[in-house]
């Protein structure tokens, strides 16, 4: 579990992370759950990453343009399958998360999947 604190402008923002795992197969079958809750006490929040494949990503590509909210709540349901330890492995998940505050009343659900590879 990890908690965070910030300050931005003249808002604060905090959160916690909760990431439970468990093997299903010894060293193998990994199943991962997730949730985050981030608030401000400013509309300061925004789902997603900054990355390409983020809900917000998607969404601004379109034309949508997201609002800023102030609490922020995602739940992630995976697998990793291991095939040579923590060097190679498959990644699997859904991730539901749902921003709200301002006019920003937001839900969104991701599928992922990766491929972690290094030597």
């Amino acid at each position: 579990m990890n908690g965070t604190y910030g300050r931005f402008d003249s808002g604060d923002i905090y959160g916690v992370v909760v990431m439970p795992s468990i093997f299903i197969i010894e060293d193998r079958l990994e199943a991962v759950f997730r949730y985050q809750w981030a608030s401000s006490t400013e509309l300061q929040l925004r789902p997603g990453r900054r990355g390409h494949t983020s809900v917000r990503a998607f969404a601004e590509t379109d034309g949508v343009k997201i609002s800023k909210g102030d609490e922020n709540h995602t739940l992630y349901a995976g697998l990793n399958y291991y095939f040579c330890e923590d060097n190679l492995k498959l990644m699997a998940g859904i991730e539901h998360e749902t921003l709200t505050g301002g006019n920003a009343d937001t839900e969104a659900t991701t599928v992922w999947g990766a491929l972690r590879f290094f030597f």
